[in-house]
């Protein structure tokens, strides 16, 4: 019963919109920018959003394991893992794109009128590695369950 409720923890814990929401922040600020004319950071920009689109697809298919009535085994820590750090990377690729402004106690105004708090959403994105059991916690658990590693 526990190791059910902690595989539906993690599922939620590593619901994609974690990072999707401020990778669309990243998207409006850094075109507000002119940052996409950046070759490298264009290259950079679309790593993260293939790894987030990764991540849609590894949520979907353990979701699938849940609606189907099945437990979900070990590996769903390394959703809890991927979200994480996929949020961390992309709330610190927000803080460089809003520039110095990103650090001011006041939110950066983007053009469709809206606005981001880009240390905030940094600040904000860090304590996901430790609920859940830290990402360390989840990492012993893959080598022991998934990879079968000593303990």
């Amino acid at each position: 019963m526990a190791k059910s409720l902690l595989g539906a923890e993690r599922i939620t814990i590593g619901a994609p919109k974690i990072a999707r929401f401020p990778l669309k922040l990243v998207k409006q600020l850094a075109m507000d920018n002119g940052l996409f004319d950046d070759p490298v950071f264009k290259a950079r920009y679309t790593e993260l959003t293939l790894d987030v689109d990764d991540l849609d697809a590894a949520f979907i298919r353990f979701a699938e394991v849940l609606r189907r009535g099945d437990e979900l085994g070990p590996e769903v820590s390394m959703l809890k893992i991927w979200i994480t750090e996929a949020a961390q990377r992309v709330t610190d690729m927000l803080v460089e794109v809003g520039g110095e402004a990103s650090v001011l106690d006041a939110p950066v105004s983007l053009s469709d009128g809206g606005s981001v708090h880009p240390a905030n959403q940094s600040f904000s994105s860090r304590p996901a590695s430790i609920y859940g059991g830290t990402n360390e916690i989840q990492r012993n658990i893959l080598a022991k369950a998934v990879l079968q590693l000593p303990g």
